[in-house]
């Protein structure tokens, strides 16, 4: 049903063999059909939501670190009676990149700029 709110804890998890990192992560929703929609989370402590459709954590994560990451997804209101019949799955991706020298800041250009600031330069503000 379009708008449902569904509890779902996601976490993430840092291999035991990596550098610091700082990731981001977002949830898509596939129909039998391929067509793609961003899906609407809650997050869990610490991260930011950017234009983008990518949610920021707020911090770095070191070797064999984790984190919370998402406690509740909400079907999207997009969704119409048209789709009721149709096989859903849900994607998360996450995506982690070094913490050191400000990589984060060059390659994830459409991070927002307060969290470029304060993660994504490499140095914790």
């Amino acid at each position: 049903m379009p708008g449902t709110v569904y509890s779902q804890p996601i976490g993430v998890a840092m291999p035991a063999e990596t550098s610091d990192a700082v990731i981001r992560g977002k949830l898509t929703i596939t129909n039998s059909d391929q067509a793609a929609v961003n899906v609407e989370a809650e997050t869990a402590e610490n991260w930011v939501a950017g234009d983008d459709n990518y949610y920021y954590y707020n911090g770095k994560l070191s070797a064999g670190g984790s984190v919370d990451f998402v406690t509740s997804v909400t079907v999207p209101k997009s969704l119409t009676n048209i789709d009721a019949n149709k096989t859903y799955a849900i994607s998360v991706q996450i995506e982690a990149i070094q913490f050191a020298n400000g990589a984060a800041a060059e390659v994830w250009t459409t991070a927002p700029t307060d969290w470029v600031s304060s993660y994504g330069s490499g140095t914790i503000a």
